[in-house]
């Protein structure tokens, strides 16, 4: 058994080249033609090219089942086998790495499938590590920390072989320097396997780090500290009044077996610009902790689940938020409004801008005991394709402001008209400001405004004022642009229009408003330089 895993493998040292020294000695002869076999001198298998086995590593992974090595030695064909049926090379129909390039520290995901009239065992091997299976298969391995080979290699049970690479590049781990490392807290290993802490960089508190978790000494998975924490925010003195950094991960079902588990939590080093250093990673406060995990009794639930607002104009986003106790969850839409997967627990995410449609948006959370789903509903309307049309008039006058001899008073009425159309129902509404300017010896005295507007047509209603220009919606206080002609102020007011989708007895679901700007920008001498308007 040694002798036929231990492969190249052994070469790596002196210790293990004498092991493939006396393996290769001991190594026994093909058996002889059994009975009924056709005979042409030599057995079948005699005649067989050996494939030349390349490095391997024994071992298994969380949730693969290996295959023991000897239930595939090279041996005697089957009664009956023909040279044609026996030395067939496995075909290998696929091996891939997925992510690739997988993010520092992460895990990566290898999948195979090979196919042979015979029975077929395979191995993946690489300086992480490697696992032995079936004809098809997957193994995870993390973290991986540098570009790292794999090698696929299946053979049948006559020594037939074939091989496979794929090699995984990582991305990120090539941060600047790093002043600090991270800090943090393994707050608790819950009964059902859900770890959950926080963690922060001193170089970064505006970025939620990476956190890895390891069982028993060996990686497990990273997860992203992402999770609103009030309480760390709160508590300055942990990450600078930042509150993002929580995270909340399901241990994987190989570790929920009742049995005594070591899990320690470590934050991964980053630089000022949240750059994954590749080094200094710090083990968090509260690690390792020992627990006994089982699986979770009951399923997640989903305590709050929403879209804000739930109804939009073409081209807006909206926000999705959720809570739950889960440990992982995601969001997919129907039609394609966005989806997203690993996501924490609890908390939010904005789409992308949306197009006309009925949009469905499905959160799936799950735990150790499976998963549940809820949905929520958001409507895109068409955006209302309106036009605005501006103009003014002049008003001269002659009257005088007591207070002050001589005052001369120009004004200017400037309006803004909204053109809009409701499917066929056309809209119009007109928003206007007059403003008066009182000058004497070339520099402005005073100012008044009013402000009006025409009734909205169908839908639209005026929801009052949404902002003033430098002075009050009257101007009634004395106001004075100092200097010469070269100084100039906008006199300006800002309405706000409001239009409504109503629904039978849920009332106003979503609104869109409408903000018009008019005035009149002058200059201290009292000429005008130009109307403010869209």
């Amino acid at each position: 058994m040694l002798c036929r895993k231990i492969g190249v493998l052994a070469v790596v040292a002196p210790v293990g080249l004498a092991i493939v020294m006396a393996c290769m000695a001991a190594a026994p002869g093909r058996a002889a033609d059994a009975p009924g076999t056709q005979s042409t001198g030599t057995s079948a298998a005699s005649t067989c090219p050996q494939s030349t086995r390349p490095f391997m590593v024994d071992g298994t992974a969380p949730g693969v089942t290996a295959v023991p090595a000897g239930a595939f030695q090279p041996g005697a064909p089957a009664a009956g086998a023909s040279t044609e049926a026996t030395c067939v090379p496995p075909t290998l129909n696929d091996f891939a790495a997925s992510p690739n390039p997988v993010g520092y520290g992460g895990s990566v995901t290898l999948s195979w499938s090979a196919s042979s009239p015979n029975p077929l065992s395979c191995n993946v091997s690489s300086s992480l590590g490697g696992v032995t299976g079936g004809a098809s298969g997957s193994w995870t391995i993390g973290p991986v920390t540098a570009q790292t080979y794999f090698e696929l290699y299946c053979w049948d049970a006559y020594g037939d072989g074939n091989t496979a690479g794929v090699t995984v590049s990582v991305a990120g781990g090539g941060g600047g320097p790093s002043a600090s490392t991270p800090i943090g807290w393994l707050d608790s290993v819950g009964s059902g396997g859900l770890a959950s802490g926080w963690s922060c960089d001193g170089d970064a508190y505006g970025v939620s780090i990476y956190v890895q978790v390891y069982a028993d000494g060996a990686f497990v998975a990273q997860s992203l500290a992402s999770v609103s924490r009030p309480d760390v925010a709160a508590a300055t003195w942990a990450c600078n009044g930042t509150g993002n950094h929580g995270f909340a991960y399901q241990l994987p079902g190989y570790l929920l077996d009742g049995q005594p588990h070591t899990i320690k939590v470590v934050g991964v080093n980053v630089d000022s610009n949240g750059g994954v250093v590749g080094s200094g990673n710090a083990e968090l406060s509260g690690s390792p902790m020992t627990v006994t995990p089982g699986a979770p009794a009951t399923l997640p639930t989903i305590s709050a689940w929403s879209a804000s607002p739930n109804g939009v104009w073409s081209g807006s986003t909206t926000v999705l938020s959720w809570s739950t106790d889960a440990a992982s969850c995601s969001i997919g839409s129907s039609p394609s409004g966005g989806s997203w997967s690993g996501l924490a627990g609890s908390g939010s995410i904005t789409t992308p801008a949306l197009a006309a449609a009925y949009y469905s948006y499905t959160l799936r959370c799950a735990n150790g005991a499976g998963s549940v789903s809820k949905s929520v509903d958001v409507e895109v309307e068409d955006a209302d394709d309106g036009s605005y049309s501006t103009g003014h008039a002049t008003i001269d006058g002659s009257r005088t402001l007591a207070s002050v001899d001589g005052c001369k008073w120009k004004g200017e009425e400037n309006w803004v008209n909204r053109n809009s159309f409701k499917g066929v129902i056309g809209v119009r509404w007109t928003f206007y400001t007059l403003v008066q300017w009182c000058v004497t010896k070339g520099q402005i005295r005073n100012v008044t405004r009013q402000s009006w507007t025409s009734t909205p047509a169908t839908g639209w209603s005026f929801a009052g004022f949404s902002s003033t220009g430098p002075c009050s919606q009257t101007c009634g206080d004395y106001v004075t642009l100092y200097g010469t002609h070269q100084t100039s102020k906008n006199i300006w007011i800002q309405g706000r229009y409001q239009f409504c989708l109503n629904f039978p007895l849920v009332g106003a679901v979503y609104c869109k408003d409408d903000h018009p700007i008019v005035g009149v920008l002058i200059r201290g001498d009292g000429t005008r330089v130009d109307t403010y308007a869209p």
